[in-house]
């Protein structure tokens, strides 16, 4: 890590370009951002003592986010971000939302905005349930529907996890974010014990 910082820095400081409004607008960064599959990678190296395991995080590995709004995947090789990736914009939100929809919206007749089901999703990933209004609902009830929807995203991510990936070496994958054990079946077959 300590030969890598002055790199790493070098690659997050400074001007980047973002997409505002169907162009491109320069941006000058001055403090330094984290790619974010890299707190992830770290997460999983953890060892109880407090440090990371230093031989797995020397490891080339496909970390998997599955967030709320966009499913990425991104490749280090030790802790350099390789230029192998994907942002992709169909994610577990709108697994949660549908599900959620279905299972607190109808049958309280009251309809939440998306906001609002990604404060339950949360809750429900975090606690094991969420109650609105007297109405309580566990993570072990909506599972089922939750893996049923999360299947029907699947073929678009495991599209995208092929080109990406398609010839690159690697010998680990971590997947993390809020919908990843829902896909658990899947990413099993995908990539075996890795």
């Amino acid at each position: 890590f300590e030969s890598e910082l002055s790199r790493m820095l070098e690659l997050m400081r400074g001007e980047h370009r973002f997409g505002i409004d169907g162009g491109e607008q320069p941006v000058q960064l001055k403090t330094l951002v984290v790619p974010e599959g890299l707190g992830l990678l770290v997460w999983a190296c953890w060892v109880d003592d407090g440090l990371a395991h230093l031989s797995s995080l020397k490891r080339s590995t496909v970390v998997m986010d599955f967030g709320h709004r966009t499913t990425q995947l991104s490749l280090f090789r030790g802790l350099r971000l390789a230029p192998v990736g994907f942002v992709l914009n169909r994610a577990m939100g709108e697994v949660f939302e549908s599900v959620l929809q279905r299972t607190i919206d109808e049958p309280l007749a009251m309809p939440f905005s998306p906001a609002m089901h990604a404060m339950m999703a949360q809750d429900l990933i975090w606690n094991g349930s969420v109650e609105v209004n007297g109405l309580r609902v566990t993570l072990e009830g909506v599972m089922p529907p939750l893996r049923y929807e999360a299947r029907k995203v699947w073929p678009e991510i495991r599209a995208a996890v092929g080109r990406a990936l398609a010839g690159v070496a690697y010998e680990r994958v971590v997947a993390g974010g809020g919908g990843a054990h829902l896909l658990g079946d899947e990413l099993q077959d995908l990539f075996g014990d890795r």
